[in-house]
């Protein structure tokens, strides 16, 4: 979460978005926010936590499509320390300030993210041919954009061209 935070568009350093977290923690808007897990229990009531997203501008209209049949189970990640369940919005976001809207917007995003089908990445290729008298110059750029879900997330650049 952190280092998702540190970059564009919201730009948080470590500790700001930590300690913006556990503020939205403490007042009751997300679940506890110092955990490495990311694995729902059986039983949690995942349904619920959509329905109480469904009432935001940014991405109502997209839970509401969830609850309408778009829902999937999120996979069992790796780690459980079966303490806490993975980072999630409990509550709509009222009376927030702008850096603490930022890191609800962000975990409310991955959250509904995480209960959807999975995303899509896009490739495009970049050629382009430059010539002048003494000058030619072959260029090719192969820029590969992460579009997940592109009624929930920005553009991200995929750190992986193998695929």
């Amino acid at each position: 979460m952190q280092k998702m935070l540190s970059r564009p568009p919201y730009r948080l350093s470590s500790s700001a978005s930590m300690d913006i977290a556990e503020k939205l923690y403490q007042r009751g808007f997300i679940s506890y926010p110092r955990t490495e897990t990311d694995k729902f229990k059986e039983g949690t009531d995942l349904q619920h936590l959509i329905q109480v997203q469904t009432g935001d501008r940014e991405w109502g209209a997209y839970a509401n499509s969830l609850l309408m049949g778009g829902f999937c189970y999120p996979r069992d990640g790796g780690h459980d320390d079966s303490a806490h369940p993975p980072i999630h919005p409990t509550k709509a976001p009222e009376g927030l300030n702008q850096q603490e809207n930022q890191v609800y917007d962000f975990i409310a995003r991955h959250f509904l993210a995480c209960c959807s089908k999975d995303g899509l990445c896009a490739r495009a290729q970049l050629l382009g041919a430059f010539s002048w008298p003494c000058l030619s110059l072959l260029r090719s750029h192969l820029p590969c954009s992460l579009v997940i879900l592109p009624s929930l997330f920005f553009f991200q650049l995929w750190a992986s061209r193998a695929s």
